[in-house]
């Protein structure tokens, strides 16, 4: 029976935290500067992404792969790579010479058909023509990317030959499905060619742990953080007004994290808003950074709940948001990762709740 009595009494905590939680929802929607304040965020985001977009269109550079299979997949891989310019696959030889002496391309590069012949025969003159405008300056640095997505697919298919052929390997059994996943990994993850730092006392210098160069996930953390500071504010007034009198023990407790859960729901919502705006959403990732948003969100409910309980008075709540935001925006890696400067600010930034959601 005692039992039957806590379990109708948890209903009661958690059907009243459902109706404070609606309650303050209702009030947060009324409040004018409190919806323009939401809606800032998303807002200022995406103009800052509008305005990190380059002004310049890319440098077109003309290719010719003709009918060559391996020869397309060189070309493939320069097409869908990331750089400066901007790679297109020209008819014929006569319309990438056309397009080049029109300026259409600064300049193109035709494949011979026994490209690959050609390179395992180690015979490389006249296997790739370049085709320059007279007055062109980038020849030289499109003939580096060029020849890297070269290499990346003529790496591929030497480590896919010597997989079968060479004496390593020979008994193994479907050696290139599991190099092939190693090749990739290895081929973009940075470590393929690397430099080290030393001083001269033989003391290795450390590399960067993180960098981020747009900070849609660190603004949207700390906007997250200072909302339910200011949620906690408004609560502490509530507490002195007498809004919460009329209850006692737990359902006191609960009515207050209801209270201050609403608006860092809604927050995390803007934020969640911000980040899609921003561009740092795709169609796989939504899901896991909506499940980031809403536990980080529970975490700075709980956090503002205990400043509730340990400062209590509102005006010295509001006193600190200043401190919190700068120390969160300085320390924790919104901007720059200051830990690489100096060390101890990885130390200091793990106690500010921004920290854990970014890293």
């Amino acid at each position: 029976q005692s039992r039957g009595l806590g379990d109708v009494y948890k209903r009661q905590i958690m059907n009243k935290m459902g109706l404070w939680f609606y309650l303050s929802l209702k009030r947060q929607t009324k409040r004018l500067f409190f919806l323009l304040l939401l809606l800032a965020l998303p807002a200022g985001l995406w103009l800052l992404r509008e305005a990190e977009r380059p002004e310049e269109d890319a440098i077109a550079i003309a290719l010719y792969a003709g009918e060559s299979d391996w020869n397309r997949r060189v070309a493939d891989e320069l097409l869908s790579g990331e750089h400066s310019f901007e790679f297109y696959l020209s008819g014929s030889e006569e319309e990438l010479r056309e397009d080049v002496a029109a300026r259409r391309a600064e300049c193109g590069y035709i494949f011979s058909e026994d490209l690959l012949e050609k390179l395992e025969s180690g015979r490389f003159k006249r296997s790739i023509t370049l085709v320059t405008a007279p007055s062109t300056a980038v020849d030289k640095l499109s003939s580096e990317v060029v020849f890297s997505g070269l290499f990346t697919v003529w790496g591929r298919s030497l480590l896919e030959t010597y997989s079968r052929e060479g004496e390593v390997f020979q008994g193994e059994k479907e050696v290139w499905k599991r190099l092939e996943p190693m090749y990739d990994h290895y081929l973009e993850n940075g470590s393929t060619f690397a430099f080290q730092y030393e001083t001269e006392g033989r003391t290795q210098l450390g590399k960067p742990s993180m960098k981020q160069t747009f900070p849609a996930r660190g603004l949207t953390a700390v906007f997250i953080f200072v909302m339910g500071l200011t949620a906690a504010v408004t609560v502490c007034e509530d507490e002195k007004r007498g809004l919460f009198s009329t209850l006692s023990g737990l359902g006191r407790e609960a009515a207050v994290f209801s209270c201050l859960a609403a608006p860092v729901f809604l927050s995390c919502v803007s934020g969640f808003a911000a980040l899609a705006a921003a561009g740092q959403l795709s169609s796989s990732s939504w899901i896991l950074e909506g499940i980031r948003l809403i536990v980080y969100g529970g975490m700075c409910t709980l956090f503002s709940w205990g400043l509730c309980r340990i400062v209590k008075n509102p005006l010295a709540v509001a006193c600190l948001i200043p401190f919190f935001a700068s120390a969160s925006l300085i320390l924790c890696p919104v901007f720059i990762e200051l830990s690489m400067f100096f060390p101890w600010a990885s130390a200091a930034a793990k106690f500010f709740l921004p920290y854990y959601y970014l890293v």
